[in-house]
């Protein structure tokens, strides 16, 4: 299927490696020019080269902190040809409700929720005035599973998914910009690799209803189809990849 996204223009955070990476492939895949962006330029230059080498596009690599106003802003004023956002972050808030200290709790809303408001308030007026637009955030089911061993993550997770419901439920009509949120499951990146290994080590799992996400480019794929046209009447919601997890 031809997503139509030939000559589109996709700002991508967190792209140096895991699902942010993925993402940036798949856009790349179906001829969008990508801009990729993380903390340092180390494993952003490697996903840069492997993406250019692989498909006939523009690929730019630039460093931004996503839990930076400052960068963010920055960011904004030098990128602005951009017909597409993807905000991917991660963040360790892995833990019970006494397992996880403040400054790391508080560190994870930083990151992921101001992050991902910021990155949006920068951006809609940015696609507003090109005409139109496409937001996509990418959060977590944690923000639906309600997981014992996970309550921070999860409760910042909620709140980017709640922002991005109430942005996104006028934004299509108002001023042609789809705003929405894919949630993955447990998909198998470093991150989730290094806390199951934790959790292996107390007998314990965090795959014990099946299966993780063999890769990150499952999600990725989802968020290309998202971003494309083909998914022109979707805004205001969430789509999970996440095997039915967040039924459990």
């Amino acid at each position: 299927m031809d997503l139509n996204l030939k000559g589109k223009r996709a700002i991508i955070m967190g792209a140096s490696y895991g699902i942010g990476a993925s993402c940036a492939e798949a856009l790349a895949a179906e001829g969008c020019n990508v801009i990729i962006v993380s903390r340092s330029m180390e494993n952003l230059e490697i996903t840069r080269k492997e993406i250019a080498e692989k498909y006939d596009v523009e690929v730019r690599a630039l460093t931004a902190d996503i839990s930076s106003h400052a960068d963010i802003v920055r960011l904004s004023e030098t990128e602005r040809d951009v017909d597409i956002v993807v905000n991917v972050a991660g963040m360790n808030c892995a833990g019970s409700l006494l397992e996880v200290e403040e400054p790391k709790m508080r560190a994870g809303f930083e990151t992921k929720v101001f992050g991902y408001i910021n990155m949006c308030r920068q951006y809609y007026p940015i696609l507003k005035a090109r005409g139109g637009g496409v937001i996509v955030n990418v959060v977590g089911v944690g923000a639906l599973a309600r997981w014992d061993w996970y309550p921070y993550g999860g409760s910042i997770n909620a709140a980017v998914n709640a922002f991005t419901q109430s942005v996104g439920s006028e934004s299509l009509h108002r001023d042609n910009i789809r705003v929405l949120v894919v949630n993955p499951g447990l998909i198998m990146t470093p991150r989730v690799e290094k806390y199951d290994a934790q959790l292996a080590a107390e007998g314990k799992t965090m795959f014990d209803f099946g299966r993780p996400g063999a890769d990150p480019s499952e999600v990725a794929s989802v968020v290309a189809f998202m971003a494309s046209d083909r998914a022109s009447y979707v805004t205001g919601t969430a789509v999970n990849v996440d095997g039915g997890l967040a039924r459990t």
